[in-house]
């Protein structure tokens, strides 16, 4: 059973076009930077980025696959093989990209076949930058702060001058 999740019809109609540059390759990162309010656009970023994740990831294996039956057949098989496969991962990414360029053009977010359970985190740069502003706030409550960060000068001039008590410590 298709599932379809609906969205603000002003943020669907606003974002159609990111909705539509997220299937074609690189440009997965137009929405991922420049639409990060629109449920939308992101839904559509991700539908996007996995496609192409996948299609990478298609593109090694059949790499590897080419490797090993070249060295096997003293590359006799190589190319008719290396124009196969390559041939069925271009189908596999235009079957897709179009699927998913089709659905953000109609306004509807339905998940691409195969690959629309996967989801990467929508709050990933939020986790980032909540992990990295808790890291330096343990770093910066410390009492002995590693020697090797660019502070240490700054910190061992306060130390000195609170303990002579020549200026006062914030």
């Amino acid at each position: 059973m298709e599932e379809n999740i609906v969205f603000n019809t002003e943020d669907v109609t606003s974002n159609k076009a990111m909705g539509i540059l997220a299937y074609l390759g690189l440009l997965v990162l137009v929405p991922i930077f420049a639409a990060k309010d629109s449920q939308y656009a992101r839904f559509h970023a991700n539908q996007g980025l996995v496609l192409s994740i996948a299609t990478v990831a298609l593109s090694v294996a059949a790499g590897i696959v080419i490797f090993v039956v070249s060295i096997i057949t003293f590359g006799l098989l190589a190319v008719p093989i290396s124009i196969i496969l390559y041939l069925a991962l271009f189908a596999f990414w235009i079957t897709f990209a179009v699927l998913g360029i089709l659905n953000a053009c109609s306004g509807e977010a339905k998940k691409l076949p195969l690959l629309g359970n996967i989801t990467i985190s929508n709050n990933l740069d939020r986790e980032v930058n909540h992990y990295v502003d808790e890291q330096y706030t343990k770093w910066r409550a410390h009492p002995y702060r590693p020697l090797w960060t660019p502070q240490c000068r700054e910190i061992q001039s306060d130390q000195r001058h609170y303990r002579t008590g020549s200026r006062y410590r914030i």
